[in-house]
C-alpha cells in the first residue's frame, strides 16, 4: 500500500466508507420492510394507545430520538423548537405499530 502512495489510514478510510455506505442502505431497506410490515396491521385499541403512550415515557432520552424520527419521518408531530408534541390518537396505524414495536425492543434491551 505505502508503495502506490496510500497509506493504511486512506485504505481503512476508503473500506469505512464503502461499509457505511452499503450499512445504510440495509438500514433503509430495514426500515422500508418495517413499514410495510406495520401497514398491514389491525388497528390499535385506545387502551393499546395509553398504554404505548406510557411505555414511550419509560424510554431512556437517548432512544426518545428514534421515536421523533419514526413520527417526523411521516410528518405526524408539530415541531416547535426543541419540543415535539405528538398526540397518539392522531396517528395511523402504520406508525403506531413502528412505534409499538421500537419501543418494545429498547425496553427488553434495557431490562439485559
Amino acid at each position: 500500500m505505502e508503495e502506490r502512495g496510500e497509506t493504511c489510514q486512506d485504505t481503512v478510510k476508503k473500506l469505512s466508507t464503502g461499509l457505511l455506505g452499503k450499512l445504510g442502505k440495509m438500514a433503509q431497506g430495514v426500515d422500508d420492510l418495517l413499514n410495510t410490515a406495520a401497514s398491514k396491521c389491525r388497528s390499535m385499541s385506545t387502551e393499546e394507545k395509553i398504554e404505548l403512550g406510557r411505555r414511550i415515557r419509560k424510554l431512556p432520552e437517548e432512544s426518545l430520538n428514534h421515536v421523533v424520527e419514526i413520527i417526523t419521518t411521516r410528518k405526524l408531530a408539530s415541531q416547535s423548537s426543541n419540543r415535539i408534541t405528538m398526540n397518539l390518537g392522531e396517528l395511523d396505524d402504520a406508525t403506531l405499530w413502528r412505534l409499538y414495536y421500537h419501543v418494545e425492543y429498547v425496553l427488553k434491551e434495557n431490562k439485559k
